[in-house]
């Protein structure tokens, strides 16, 4: 059951992209990220703030002592914070589960190993986002 209508979901995505000043032709070219955006914000795995920011609500919490049960991502990231964190985590050219890993440590400001420890299904929905950061 959908927690937020369809018609709601495309409007919250499209301020989010607005936000992030994603292009036409980049929307067009990544059609079914955005679907895939709009269903998660139906579904209420991402919720768009009202300072045009997303919140991922995990379905699995991670950690031990200090559980986490969401994400939150900045609309901005610098080629610096991306360069330090590939080399910081060792991640090599060709790896682009690596690659977007960083990008989601970077956008959340968490560590690349609590990255790791996103099941799946959560890992679907930050990827996603992450896509929008290339």
């Amino acid at each position: 059951m959908s927690k937020v209508s369809e018609e709601v979901a495309i409007q919250e995505v499209n301020k989010w992209l607005d936000a992030k000043k994603v292009s036409p032709e980049k929307r067009e070219e990544n059609q079914k990220s955005i679907d895939e955006l709009v269903n998660y914000v139906k579904s209420g795995n991402i919720i768009v703030k009202d300072d045009l920011k997303l919140t991922q609500i995990l379905n699995f919490e991670i950690g031990e002592e200090d559980k986490i049960n969401e994400f939150n991502y900045r609309n901005r990231i610098s080629l610096d914070d991306i360069h330090k964190r590939l080399i910081g985590a060792g991640v090599k050219a060709g790896d682009v589960d690596g690659r977007i890993r960083v990008y989601v440590a970077a956008l959340t400001d968490k560590p690349y190993a609590t990255i790791g420890k996103l099941d799946s299904s959560d890992w679907s929905v930050a990827s996603t986002i992450a896509g929008f950061f290339f």
